[in-house]
């Protein structure tokens, strides 16, 4: 048995995508008062780091420009010449959906776009009005009703998803930048040659880390992760050296690791960590895992890349 359309049912779907579009826009106006209340903290916080990703930019795409060097060397850099832009992007991103257009503006306009268009299409099903051009059919209005509520919706999933991410950020404008002491996180490193007759020459490794955020990190613990074919040396910067048990749960289980205690470090102050190693036996990459930690802020991953040739 066939079942037809009535002309109730037809009223009744623009009735629903006119309350929905009237739902939808008195929904955005809390939704505003609470990005409001985060605006300004992840404004300050958000431009901090638009200036810190374009400085960073900057030097990495000098040093892309000047580098000769190994073919992997020159992946890495890139890499992290991608990783600014895409954090560039995804900053912009997060002031646009906190501020008055992205929070307000845009997504009551698309709701009051598709509140008239439902209204319209309804009066014209009645008859109530005459449609201005015939082409545009009834359904026209009901599709474009609900392009711009998804459209809406798009601009106000985004703005609850940020307000989300601010309430959950850590009350902290602390940034760290990690790097060896040439200022990339690529270093080149002679790789140790096996002689019975002579022990291994060690190669002195400084770390530099960087606080250029805007603000005092307290309690800074900074955990190194060195593969096995790494050897550890006496001596450097006051460290504690360990092993990773060989746990499932661990990190990096059996990695040797470094550990370095800083109590705190002002803004925009470095602080250098030298490690003693003998270099792995075999020319590769070598990849070094690091986590930085700061009473605020939480846990950091960051990587190293050793370059033995």
């Amino acid at each position: 048995m066939r079942q037809t359309v009535t002309m109730a049912d037809i009223a009744t779907i623009f009735d629903w995508l006119a309350f929905l579009a009237t739902g939808l826009m008195a929904i955005t106006i809390p939704t505003y008062a609470i990005s409001v209340s985060f605006l300004g903290r992840e404004t300050k916080r958000s431009l901090v780091e638009l200036e810190n990703r374009n400085e960073d930019l900057k030097k990495k795409t000098a040093e892309l420009t000047n580098q000769v060097g190994t073919e992997s060397g020159l992946v890495a850099l890139k890499a992290e010449i991608a990783s600014y832009e895409k954090d560039i992007s995804r900053i912009k991103g997060r002031l646009r959906s906190l501020s008055v257009w992205g929070a307000f503006v845009y997504p009551f306009f698309s709701f009051g776009v598709a509140l008239v268009c439902a209204g319209y299409g309804f009066a014209i099903y009645t008859n109530t009005l005459t449609a201005f051009y015939p082409a545009l059919t009834v359904v026209y209005w009901g599709a474009l009703s609900i392009a711009f509520s998804s459209i809406g919706i798009v601009f106000l999933g985004n703005t609850l998803f940020h307000v989300n991410q601010a309430a959950l950020s850590p009350e902290s404008l602390s940034t760290f930048r990690l790097s060896f002491d040439n200022g990339s996180t690529v270093k080149k490193f002679p790789v140790t040659v096996q002689n019975p007759q002579q022990p291994p020459l060690p190669t002195l490794v400084r770390l530099v880390i960087h606080n250029y955020g805007k603000e005092l990190a307290e309690n800074v613990m900074v955990m190194i992760f060195f593969p096995s074919d790494f050897t550890i040396q006496p001596g450097g910067s006051p460290v504690l050296v360990g092993v990773q048990p060989d746990y499932p749960s661990a990190d990096y289980p059996g990695s040797q690791s470094v550990t370095a205690l800083l109590q705190s470090m002002h803004e925009d102050t470095f602080s250098s960590i030298d490690v003693i190693l003998t270099m792995p036996s075999q020319i590769g990459s070598k990849k070094v895992p690091v986590h930085i930690w700061e009473k605020r802020l939480g846990k950091n991953k960051y990587e190293l890349t050793f370059e033995v040739a």
